[in-house]
Protein backbone atom coordinates (compact mmCIF):
# COMPACT_ATOMS: atom_id res chain seq x y z
CA UNK A 1 0.00 0.00 0.00
CA UNK A 2 0.95 3.72 -0.98
CA UNK A 3 1.88 6.04 1.73
CA UNK A 4 2.65 9.42 2.53
CA UNK A 5 3.89 11.46 5.32
CA UNK A 6 4.11 15.69 4.90
CA UNK A 7 4.76 17.96 7.70
CA UNK A 8 3.93 21.95 7.25
CA UNK A 9 5.02 25.35 9.28
CA UNK A 10 2.79 27.01 11.07
CA UNK A 11 3.05 30.87 10.12
CA UNK A 12 2.98 34.80 11.80
CA UNK A 13 2.11 37.90 9.62
CA UNK A 14 4.34 40.82 10.05
CA UNK A 15 2.12 42.89 8.16
CA UNK A 16 -1.17 43.13 6.82
CA UNK A 17 -3.71 41.18 8.71
CA UNK A 18 -7.40 41.60 7.60
CA UNK A 19 -5.93 44.72 5.00
CA UNK A 20 -4.88 41.28 2.98
CA UNK A 21 -8.35 40.40 2.39
CA UNK A 22 -9.09 43.77 0.71
CA UNK A 23 -6.46 43.34 -1.77
CA UNK A 24 -3.49 45.26 0.31
CA UNK A 25 -0.22 44.13 0.46
CA UNK A 26 1.05 42.23 3.37
CA UNK A 27 4.24 39.92 4.67
CA UNK A 28 4.31 36.96 6.43
CA UNK A 29 6.67 33.93 7.68
CA UNK A 30 7.26 30.47 8.13
CA UNK A 31 7.77 29.55 11.80
CA UNK A 32 9.59 26.52 13.06
CA UNK A 33 6.64 24.75 14.53
CA UNK A 34 4.80 22.06 12.28
CA UNK A 35 1.64 20.02 11.75
CA UNK A 36 2.00 16.16 10.08
CA UNK A 37 -0.14 14.81 7.74
CA UNK A 38 -0.02 10.36 7.20
CA UNK A 39 -1.93 8.69 4.46
CA UNK A 40 -2.38 5.37 3.62
CA UNK A 41 -3.83 3.65 0.48
CA UNK A 42 -6.48 1.20 1.97
CA UNK A 43 -9.05 -0.91 0.11
CA UNK A 44 -12.23 0.42 1.41
CA UNK A 45 -15.20 2.59 0.08
CA UNK A 46 -14.12 5.01 2.44
CA UNK A 47 -11.59 7.87 3.45
CA UNK A 48 -10.71 6.89 7.44
CA UNK A 49 -10.12 10.08 9.18
CA UNK A 50 -8.19 10.44 12.56
CA UNK A 51 -7.48 14.31 14.13
CA UNK A 52 -5.47 13.04 17.11
CA UNK A 53 -5.44 16.48 18.92
CA UNK A 54 -9.37 16.26 18.99
CA UNK A 55 -9.58 12.46 19.46
CA UNK A 56 -12.01 12.11 16.51
CA UNK A 57 -12.36 9.28 14.14
CA UNK A 58 -14.73 9.69 11.77
CA UNK A 59 -15.55 7.79 7.67
CA UNK A 60 -15.87 9.86 4.40
CA UNK A 61 -17.15 8.62 0.96
CA UNK A 62 -15.02 10.31 -1.58
CA UNK A 63 -18.34 11.01 -3.47
CA UNK A 64 -19.61 12.57 -0.23
CA UNK A 65 -15.92 14.86 0.19
CA UNK A 66 -16.92 15.89 -3.96
CA UNK A 67 -19.85 16.76 -3.08
CA UNK A 68 -19.09 18.92 0.29
CA UNK A 69 -15.95 21.17 -1.48
CA UNK A 70 -18.38 21.71 -4.48
CA UNK A 71 -21.25 23.00 -1.88
CA UNK A 72 -18.69 25.21 0.21
CA UNK A 73 -17.56 26.88 -3.27
CA UNK A 74 -20.67 27.69 -4.43
CA UNK A 75 -21.34 29.14 -1.00
CA UNK A 76 -19.15 31.51 -1.20
CA UNK A 77 -19.34 32.45 -4.36
CA UNK A 78 -22.91 33.70 -3.30
CA UNK A 79 -21.73 35.01 -0.41
CA UNK A 80 -23.63 32.78 2.11
CA UNK A 81 -20.91 33.52 4.63
CA UNK A 82 -23.91 32.31 7.65
CA UNK A 83 -24.54 29.16 6.21
CA UNK A 84 -20.48 28.37 5.86
CA UNK A 85 -20.16 29.63 9.81
CA UNK A 86 -22.60 27.01 11.11
CA UNK A 87 -20.19 24.15 9.33
CA UNK A 88 -17.17 26.19 10.63
CA UNK A 89 -18.37 24.51 14.16
CA UNK A 90 -17.08 21.11 12.93
CA UNK A 91 -13.16 20.46 13.02
CA UNK A 92 -14.06 17.68 10.39
CA UNK A 93 -15.81 19.86 7.75
CA UNK A 94 -12.80 21.80 6.59
CA UNK A 95 -10.55 18.89 6.16
CA UNK A 96 -13.56 17.08 4.67
CA UNK A 97 -13.93 20.00 1.89
CA UNK A 98 -9.57 20.23 1.10
CA UNK A 99 -10.33 16.45 0.50
CA UNK A 100 -13.16 16.82 -1.93
CA UNK A 101 -11.34 19.30 -3.89
CA UNK A 102 -7.70 18.22 -3.88
CA UNK A 103 -9.70 14.56 -5.18
CA UNK A 104 -11.45 16.47 -7.60
CA UNK A 105 -9.16 18.30 -9.43
CA UNK A 106 -6.51 15.57 -9.39
CA UNK A 107 -9.30 12.85 -10.37
CA UNK A 108 -7.84 10.55 -7.87
CA UNK A 109 -10.74 8.36 -6.68
CA UNK A 110 -8.44 5.88 -4.08
CA UNK A 111 -9.76 6.17 -0.74
CA UNK A 112 -7.38 6.36 2.35
CA UNK A 113 -6.25 6.38 6.20
CA UNK A 114 -5.38 9.64 7.21
CA UNK A 115 -3.88 11.29 10.76
CA UNK A 116 -3.82 14.23 11.35
CA UNK A 117 -1.73 15.66 14.27
CA UNK A 118 0.24 19.25 15.04
CA UNK A 119 2.50 20.95 17.26
CA UNK A 120 0.91 24.17 16.72
CA UNK A 121 -0.70 25.92 19.21
CA UNK A 122 -4.46 26.58 18.63
CA UNK A 123 -5.33 29.53 19.98
CA UNK A 124 -5.15 31.21 16.65
CA UNK A 125 -2.33 33.82 14.69
CA UNK A 126 0.04 30.80 13.79
CA UNK A 127 -1.74 29.50 10.91
CA UNK A 128 -2.66 26.25 12.79
CA UNK A 129 -5.56 25.17 10.46
CA UNK A 130 -4.28 26.21 7.19
CA UNK A 131 -0.97 23.96 7.82
CA UNK A 132 -3.09 21.04 8.49
CA UNK A 133 -4.81 22.08 5.06
CA UNK A 134 -2.05 22.22 3.22
CA UNK A 135 -0.92 19.09 4.60
CA UNK A 136 -4.21 17.01 4.10
CA UNK A 137 -3.25 18.37 0.20
CA UNK A 138 -0.37 17.63 -0.07
CA UNK A 139 -0.48 13.91 1.00
CA UNK A 140 -2.99 13.35 -1.22
CA UNK A 141 -1.21 14.51 -4.02
CA UNK A 142 1.75 12.84 -3.02
CA UNK A 143 0.28 9.25 -2.93
CA UNK A 144 -1.40 9.58 -6.11
CA UNK A 145 2.10 9.74 -7.27
CA UNK A 146 2.48 13.74 -7.97
CA UNK A 147 5.29 15.92 -7.18
CA UNK A 148 5.07 18.80 -4.42
CA UNK A 149 2.94 21.59 -6.49
CA UNK A 150 2.52 24.36 -4.09
CA UNK A 151 0.64 26.85 -6.16
CA UNK A 152 -2.15 23.04 -6.48
CA UNK A 153 -1.49 22.98 -2.54
CA UNK A 154 -2.47 26.50 -1.55
CA UNK A 155 -5.02 26.73 -3.89
CA UNK A 156 -6.69 22.96 -2.11
CA UNK A 157 -5.94 24.18 1.01
CA UNK A 158 -7.68 27.81 0.61
CA UNK A 159 -11.31 26.05 0.76
CA UNK A 160 -10.53 24.89 4.26
CA UNK A 161 -9.30 28.18 5.10
CA UNK A 162 -12.86 29.50 3.49
CA UNK A 163 -14.81 27.54 5.91
CA UNK A 164 -12.53 27.75 9.33
CA UNK A 165 -13.04 31.66 8.62
CA UNK A 166 -16.71 31.64 7.39
CA UNK A 167 -16.23 33.96 4.88
CA UNK A 168 -13.32 34.83 2.13
CA UNK A 169 -9.73 34.91 3.54
CA UNK A 170 -7.06 36.32 2.15
CA UNK A 171 -5.23 33.17 1.32
CA UNK A 172 -1.87 35.11 3.00
CA UNK A 173 -1.62 31.46 5.76
CA UNK A 174 -2.09 28.99 2.96
CA UNK A 175 0.50 30.53 1.19
CA UNK A 176 2.75 31.42 3.51
CA UNK A 177 2.77 27.96 5.38
CA UNK A 178 2.95 26.42 1.63
CA UNK A 179 5.65 28.10 0.51
CA UNK A 180 7.51 29.07 3.43
CA UNK A 181 10.52 31.30 4.34
CA UNK A 182 9.22 35.28 4.00
CA UNK A 183 7.07 36.43 1.39
CA UNK A 184 5.04 39.14 0.05
CA UNK A 185 1.37 38.34 -0.48
CA UNK A 186 -1.27 40.32 -2.50
CA UNK A 187 -4.38 39.09 -3.20
CA UNK A 188 -4.98 39.97 -7.03
CA UNK A 189 -0.83 38.88 -7.73
CA UNK A 190 -0.29 36.02 -5.48
CA UNK A 191 2.82 35.37 -3.46
CA UNK A 192 6.09 36.54 -3.99
CA UNK A 193 9.41 35.31 -2.31
CA UNK A 194 11.38 37.89 -0.53
CA UNK A 195 15.12 37.29 -0.26
CA UNK A 196 15.96 38.07 3.28
CA UNK A 197 19.70 38.90 4.15
CA UNK A 198 19.09 37.56 8.11
CA UNK A 199 16.30 36.41 9.93
CA UNK A 200 14.38 38.50 12.30
CA UNK A 201 14.26 37.69 15.87
CA UNK A 202 10.71 37.25 16.98
CA UNK A 203 9.39 36.37 20.11
CA UNK A 204 5.74 34.96 20.07
CA UNK A 205 2.94 35.71 22.97
CA UNK A 206 0.25 33.59 23.47
CA UNK A 207 -2.55 35.11 25.23
CA UNK A 208 -3.84 31.73 25.79
CA UNK A 209 -7.30 32.96 24.20
CA UNK A 210 -8.60 31.25 21.00
CA UNK A 211 -8.73 33.91 18.65
CA UNK A 212 -12.15 34.85 17.44
CA UNK A 213 -10.92 35.07 13.57
CA UNK A 214 -14.54 34.64 12.30
CA UNK A 215 -16.19 37.20 14.35
CA UNK A 216 -13.02 39.58 13.67
CA UNK A 217 -13.47 38.69 9.70
CA UNK A 218 -16.94 39.37 9.89
CA UNK A 219 -16.51 42.84 12.10
CA UNK A 220 -14.08 44.23 10.13
CA UNK A 221 -16.33 43.65 6.85
CA UNK A 222 -19.57 45.04 8.47
CA UNK A 223 -17.67 48.35 9.40
CA UNK A 224 -16.42 48.52 6.31
CA UNK A 225 -20.06 48.48 4.72
CA UNK A 226 -21.27 50.75 7.55
CA UNK A 227 -18.18 53.15 7.63
CA UNK A 228 -17.01 53.00 3.73
CA UNK A 229 -14.85 56.35 4.14
CA UNK A 230 -12.75 55.40 8.01
CA UNK A 231 -12.14 52.21 6.88
CA UNK A 232 -10.79 52.51 3.60
CA UNK A 233 -8.34 55.21 4.99
CA UNK A 234 -7.67 52.56 7.57
CA UNK A 235 -6.66 49.80 4.97
CA UNK A 236 -4.79 52.24 2.98
CA UNK A 237 -2.27 52.87 5.59
CA UNK A 238 -1.77 49.61 6.16
CA UNK A 239 -1.10 49.52 2.83
CA UNK A 240 1.58 51.62 3.11
CA UNK A 241 3.14 50.42 5.88
CA UNK A 242 3.36 47.11 4.46
CA UNK A 243 4.75 48.44 1.91
CA UNK A 244 7.60 50.35 3.27
CA UNK A 245 7.62 47.36 5.57
CA UNK A 246 9.10 45.41 2.89
CA UNK A 247 11.58 47.79 2.01
CA UNK A 248 13.01 47.65 5.76
CA UNK A 249 12.73 43.82 5.85
CA UNK A 250 14.97 43.19 2.88
CA UNK A 251 17.26 46.11 4.64
CA UNK A 252 17.09 44.50 7.90
CA UNK A 253 16.57 48.08 9.29
CA UNK A 254 15.49 46.53 12.38
CA UNK A 255 14.30 49.72 14.74
CA UNK A 256 12.55 51.49 11.52
CA UNK A 257 10.62 47.54 11.17
CA UNK A 258 9.62 47.63 14.92
CA UNK A 259 8.62 51.92 14.57
CA UNK A 260 6.47 50.05 11.42
CA UNK A 261 4.92 47.43 13.49
CA UNK A 262 3.64 49.70 16.43
CA UNK A 263 1.87 51.76 13.49
CA UNK A 264 0.55 48.76 11.58
CA UNK A 265 -0.69 47.80 15.45
CA UNK A 266 -2.35 51.21 15.61
CA UNK A 267 -4.67 50.79 12.81
CA UNK A 268 -5.86 47.12 14.06
CA UNK A 269 -7.22 48.78 17.30
CA UNK A 270 -8.87 51.44 14.44
CA UNK A 271 -10.34 48.39 13.28
CA UNK A 272 -11.45 47.03 16.82
CA UNK A 273 -9.75 43.34 16.39
CA UNK A 274 -6.88 43.70 19.21
CA UNK A 275 -8.14 42.57 22.77
CA UNK A 276 -7.29 43.68 26.47
CA UNK A 277 -4.53 40.85 27.08
CA UNK A 278 -3.00 41.27 23.43
CA UNK A 279 -2.71 44.89 24.33
CA UNK A 280 -0.77 44.11 27.92
CA UNK A 281 1.38 41.56 26.49
CA UNK A 282 2.27 44.09 23.38
CA UNK A 283 3.08 46.68 26.47
CA UNK A 284 4.88 44.05 28.29
CA UNK A 285 7.45 43.38 25.11
CA UNK A 286 7.80 47.14 24.43
CA UNK A 287 8.71 47.59 28.04
CA UNK A 288 11.34 45.17 28.41
CA UNK A 289 12.72 46.59 25.33
CA UNK A 290 11.01 45.41 22.35
CA UNK A 291 11.52 47.22 18.79
CA UNK A 292 8.34 46.65 17.83
CA UNK A 293 5.03 44.25 18.81
CA UNK A 294 1.54 43.68 17.46
CA UNK A 295 -0.90 41.20 17.26
CA UNK A 296 -0.65 38.77 14.33
CA UNK A 297 -3.24 36.84 13.12
CA UNK A 298 -7.44 37.63 13.09
CA UNK A 299 -6.94 39.33 16.52
CA UNK A 300 -9.55 39.16 19.24
CA UNK A 301 -7.17 37.11 20.99
CA UNK A 302 -4.98 34.44 19.79
CA UNK A 303 -0.95 35.41 19.47
CA UNK A 304 0.99 39.01 19.45
CA UNK A 305 4.51 39.30 18.55
CA UNK A 306 7.61 41.32 19.40
CA UNK A 307 10.69 42.03 17.34
CA UNK A 308 14.17 42.05 19.10
CA UNK A 309 17.37 43.16 18.45
CA UNK A 310 19.49 40.08 19.99
CA UNK A 311 19.17 36.88 21.18
CA UNK A 312 19.76 38.31 24.91
CA UNK A 313 16.26 40.47 24.16
CA UNK A 314 14.55 37.61 22.99
CA UNK A 315 14.97 36.11 26.15
CA UNK A 316 14.12 39.22 28.44
CA UNK A 317 11.28 39.55 26.59
CA UNK A 318 9.89 36.28 26.78
CA UNK A 319 10.37 36.74 30.37
CA UNK A 320 8.07 39.69 30.69
CA UNK A 321 5.69 38.14 28.24
CA UNK A 322 5.53 35.44 30.85
CA UNK A 323 5.34 37.60 33.66
CA UNK A 324 2.05 39.31 32.66
CA UNK A 325 0.43 35.90 32.17
CA UNK A 326 1.35 34.59 28.63
CA UNK A 327 3.16 32.05 27.27
CA UNK A 328 6.19 33.17 25.24
CA UNK A 329 7.34 30.91 22.23
CA UNK A 330 11.17 31.99 20.80
CA UNK A 331 10.87 30.73 17.06
CA UNK A 332 12.82 30.79 14.17
CA UNK A 333 11.09 32.53 11.25
CA UNK A 334 11.54 32.00 7.27
CA UNK A 335 11.61 27.77 7.36
CA UNK A 336 10.76 25.73 4.78
CA UNK A 337 7.45 25.16 3.74
CA UNK A 338 5.48 21.58 3.01
CA UNK A 339 7.90 19.49 2.88
CA UNK A 340 7.21 15.47 2.11
CA UNK A 341 9.24 13.64 5.26
CA UNK A 342 12.00 11.55 3.42
CA UNK A 343 12.38 13.69 0.76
Amino acid sequence: MKTATVSTPGKIILFGEHSVVYNKKGIASAIDKHSTVKIKENTNEFISLFLKDFNIRTRIRIEEAVSFAEEIKTLASEKKFDQIKKLSKNPINPIKAVIGTTINKDKNPSSFDMVISSRIPKTGGLGSGSSVFAGVSATILSLSGNRINKKKIAENAYLGDVIAHAGTPSGIDTSTVTYGGFIEYKKTTGVKPLKIKSPLLIVIGDTGIPARTKTAVTQVRRMLEEKPLQVKRVLEEMDSIAEEGIRQVKENNFEMIGKLMNENQECLRGLRVSHPKLEKLIKASLRAGALGAKLSGGGKGGIMIALAESKAMQKKIARSIENTGGKAIITTIGVEGVKREGL
